[in-house]
């Protein structure tokens, strides 16, 4: 299930924010304490009231959140309308299940 990172329990934004732990230990090879963690969701989701074209979505299932994407859902390039992602993240467990490409149908949501 795809849903809008907006509706999230407290108990989901919680498996959220280690989530994004996660993917900053892959990705950049940095590890997150939690209040940076925070700071960075936190700052996405004053960005999200800014930019209103700006979508982060997460992936769930049995209600265990796997993967993320935050993307722009209207850019120009070259005159033409089109999504952007600016990152996108299927825990390692869970990758090879269609979950990121699920993630990519729904950005528009």
């Amino acid at each position: 299930m795809i849903i809008n990172i907006k509706t999230l329990t407290k108990d989901q934004f919680n498996q959220f924010i280690k989530l994004v732990k996660l993917y900053f230990k892959e990705i950049e090879n940095e590890i997150l304490d939690d209040e940076s963690a925070n700071s960075y969701v936190n700052n996405i989701l004053i960005q999200l009231e800014k930019y209103k074209t700006l979508c982060l979505i997460v992936s769930i299932d049995n209600n265990n959140i796997n993967g993320f994407l935050l993307g722009n859902t209207f850019y120009n390039y070259n005159n033409e309308k089109c999504s952007f992602i600016l990152e996108l993240y299927v825990s390692c467990e869970n990758r090879l299940q269609g979950i990121g490409k699920n993630l990519l149908k729904n950005l528009n949501i």
